[in-house]
């Protein structure tokens, strides 16, 4: 079970180091980042179920 007394000091920093590289490294990206394509859900009308 994971508690805030277990935590890691460490591993804590290491986390923090490598979200942050990454998300650096995403914005600096010359192209987007590929996306699945959105499928827009139908629209509900209104009346039936």
């Amino acid at each position: 079970m994971d508690t805030y007394e277990r935590l890691l000091m460490d591993d804590l920093k290491l986390n923090a180091m490598v979200t942050a590289y990454l998300a650096y490294q995403a914005a600096m990206r010359d192209e987007l980042l590929p996306r699945k394509p959105y499928n827009r859900p139908d629209p509900i009308q209104r009346g039936r179920r």
